[in-house]
């Protein structure tokens, strides 16, 4: 399999963009059925450049990790990372865990110091690591492994010191041997495009920072979500999703366009690179407005509880899938067809122009500046056909 920092360094070189997501471990042997058989299958028609597979708090998740990595290599032929945590562990244990992965023909990881089972504080193991740019210098060390770390466009919420000394730390990651990074969750821009220049200009980063989107889905769950993580949430979207209230499908209408608004002004900007961040859970309802959305009819396997959206670069797709359920469901279609295996898709470049949005007050030119050198990127519909 590929190493990712070489797929980022390919598709920078051709101009195209790069088209990952990401799977929670699902929970019962029906839903790792499901996931592989029918959900991935057909998440397969986007042709993605890699996906991930997520680690529970405490390496809950450890050993069906690994088998779902595995397992999305050898049947599908589709490059995955692995997470990896310093939670639980001790260097030993790593190092075994570590020796399995390899073993398996898994070349890429995603280093994270990772939840505590329990939550509250992070607290390290004895002979184990403290900080997740000691777990990067380990693998680095090990073997030729491509080591993905995460970054912080707001500051990491355990950083006191505030998000200028998170990024020193993150260049300590970078500096141990991470080749890629992938941010946590955002919803003003002018976040990124600060954390991208600051990290390219003042740190010297070369390596990519590809931003993480998030659609905001339900109002509770996503101010759960920023809660635990120290996310802002902009007074502007805070003020729609008062406004919508306990609406779950105006707010999930809401959320997605919000989104693609989102991704269009990163294009804009120069991000060549979109990363789909967890799972969703909802219910049966939702899963009717996505059906209806689609222009989809007839039963199906569409009974799903767990969704989310997958933003790809350069003619934005958005697909509704469930890990559970092998959902897989076509959103933004220009044209209402039955069939989500063809549709026809509508292109960033075609979308209106955009309302005012929580990041126009940071200078574009500014956002603009470190991507100046970069080859422009090819239609997203070329770039496919090409691969």
């Amino acid at each position: 399999m590929q190493l990712v920092r070489d797929i980022y360094a390919a598709k920078r070189a051709a101009g195209q963009p790069v088209i990952s997501f990401e799977f929670f471990p699902p929970k019962t042997d029906e839903g790792d059925r499901t996931l592989l058989e029918k959900t991935l299958p057909a998440l397969l028609q986007t042709k993605p450049d890699y996906c991930s597979v997520t680690y529970g708090a405490g390496g809950s998740t450890r050993e069906k990790t690994l088998m779902i990595v595995d397992r999305i290599q050898r049947q599908h032929g589709l490059t995955a990372v692995a997470h990896l945590t310093c939670v639980c562990a001790t260097r030993e244990q790593i190092r075994e865990l570590l020796g399995q992965i390899r073993a398996l023909g898994v070349r890429n990881v995603l280093a994270l110091r990772g939840d505590p089972p329990c939550g509250g504080e992070f607290q390290s193991t004895p002979g184990g690591f403290e900080y997740s740019n000691q777990l990067v210098e380990f693998i680095r060390g090990m073997d030729d492994f491509s080591i993905g770390v995460a970054g912080f466009p707001e500051g990491h919420i355990a950083c006191k010191e505030g998000k200028h000394v998170d990024w020193q730390h993150l260049r300590k990651k970078i500096e141990a041997g991470a080749d890629f990074v992938i941010t946590q969750l955002f919803f003003d821009n002018a976040d990124f495009y600060e954390f991208r220049e600051r990290m390219t200009r003042d740190h010297g980063v070369k390596v990519p920072l590809v931003p993480g989107i998030i659609p905001i889905l339900s109002a509770s769950q996503i101010k759960r979500f920023t809660a635990l993580c120290g996310a802002r949430i902009p007074a502007s979207v805070a003020a729609k999703l008062e406004q919508l209230g306990d609406d779950d499908a105006a707010v999930m209408e809401f959320g997605i366009d919000f989104a693609t608004k989102q991704c269009g002004d990163l294009l804009r900007a120069g991000s060549a690179n979109f990363f789909l961040l967890w799972g969703i859970k909802r219910g049966p309802r939702f899963s009717l407005s996505l059906r209806e959305r689609a222009g989809v009819r007839g039963n199906g396997p569409w009974k799903v509880q767990t969704a989310g959206v997958l933003q790809v670069a350069r003619g934005i797709w958005h697909l509704g899938f469930s890990a559970t359920y092998g959902m897989l469901v076509v959103q933004k279609c220009q044209s209402k067809s039955k069939s989500v295996a063809s549709p026809t898709w509508r292109t960033l470049w075609e979308q209106p122009k955009p309302e005012p949005m929580p990041w126009d007050s940071y200078s574009v030119s500014k956002a603009r500046v470190a991507s100046r050198s970069r080859p422009p990127l090819k239609s997203f519909a070329d770039s496919r056909r090409s691969s």
